[in-house]
């Protein structure tokens, strides 16, 4: 086990290569507590909540030293971090990804195989697999925060629906060159496009970005109305959630940029036909003007509000009383107060009338 932990987080384990390790980290086990050979492996493997030992196992320590390693490298601002951070947003825009959470949850739709060709995504696959929350990487970037971002939706979430259903047909032995579709309770047309768009949308992507459309809130879309005819019913197999009913509403459109063909965003246009924007509750353009509209007057309101208060910071200034009418005791503190009372009411009033809301509450205050 030693040896496997000293290059676990730097070379690439395959799947097999994973379960060897385990058959033989269990054989170990049995060895250590003369047991023979025959049994059951399951007492090793198990938690202790189900009467097990709960022994250590390979992915174990692979997450373990996948962790240890990306702290280390990121712990100081020097080379190695930048280097870390410039393979993270690689692995991200690869992924579809807006955040390293996220990535975590695309990996459940991805064999080992699959999602091992680069540490943060043998990181994100082996943290998937072990259930484990990721609560620092908030702390090392943006890009890595735990926290998704409001009012965007990235590629990946829009398409995983379409994604975990093609997994699940590969996973009990299906595959894009089946003939016959209806089994799966699928159409050929959009048999083909569970391949085929998704080929089409990993390549439109790189030339969509450029012309500024980052996630699919970026994207122009159309609104039908509820007394109106549905755009289109999607599958159940293809839907997002049981409450979803598959009925769309919203369609959202590939925009004409440059670099991108007219075969490519056609296919990628029939691909979004095929995601269930009613169960990912995307608005319409409508309701996208409305909340722009909203918080735009939120924001003139504050403005209005701090233009009130130096007003009121202003007038209070110039209120000020005389230098000849305060306190004997403030006039025991200064040899000449009334020149330095005045040179503090005209720095005062100049901050209170040009400074930020912090230097016109202190100024205020020194007044």
């Amino acid at each position: 086990m030693g040896f496997f932990r000293f290059s676990a987080a730097l070379i690439e384990w395959s799947e097999s290569e994973l379960n060897d390790m385990k058959r033989l980290c269990v054989h170990a086990y049995k060895n250590a507590w003369h047991l023979p050979r025959s049994t059951a492996s399951a007492l090793f493997i198990f938690p202790k909540t189900h009467a097990g030992k709960e022994s250590t196992l390979p992915i174990a320590v692979l997450t373990q030293e996948l962790l240890l390693h990306a702290k280390r490298c990121m712990r100081h601002a020097d080379v190695s971090k930048n280097i870390m951070l410039a393979e993270s947003n690689r692995t991200l825009d690869e992924w579809l990804c807006d955040s390293f959470i996220e990535l975590i949850e695309e990996m459940e739709s991805w064999m080992w195989d699959d999602a091992t060709g680069d540490f943060w995504s043998r990181l994100a696959k082996a943290l998937q697999q072990s259930n484990i929350s990721v609560t620092w990487a908030e702390q090392l970037d943006s890009r890595l925060t735990s926290v998704h971002t409001t009012g965007k939706l990235s590629w990946a979430a829009a398409t995983r629906s379409i994604e975990e259903c093609k997994m699940r047909i590969e996973r009990i032995g299906g595959s894009r060159l089946d003939t016959d579709s209806e089994v799966w309770g699928l159409d050929q047309t959009t048999w083909e496009l569970m391949w085929a768009g998704e080929a089409a949308m990993r390549k439109s992507i790189p030339a969509l970005r450029p012309a500024r459309y980052e996630s699919i809130f970026d994207l122009p879309r159309i609104h039908q109305r509820y007394r109106e005819k549905v755009l289109v019913v999607i599958l159940p197999a293809m839907r997002k959630c049981a409450m979803s009913n598959g009925e769309q509403r919203v369609r959202v459109l590939i925009a004409v940029v440059q670099g991108l063909s007219q075969k490519q965003r056609q296919l990628m246009q029939q691909y979004f036909e095929l995601v269930d924007w009613q169960g990912l509750m995307l608005p319409s353009a409508e309701r996208r003007q409305r909340d722009s509209l909203k918080s735009f007057a939120r924001s003139v309101k504050v403005w209005k509000d701090w233009i009130c208060l130096k007003k009121e910071l202003a007038t209070l200034g110039e209120k000020l009383p005389p230098a000849e009418f305060l306190p004997a005791k403030c006039k025991k503190q200064s040899p000449d107060p009334t020149k330095r009372d005045a040179s503090k009411e005209k720095s005062g009033r100049r901050a209170l009338a040009g400074g930020n809301m912090w230097d016109s509450l202190s100024c205020l205050l020194t007044l």
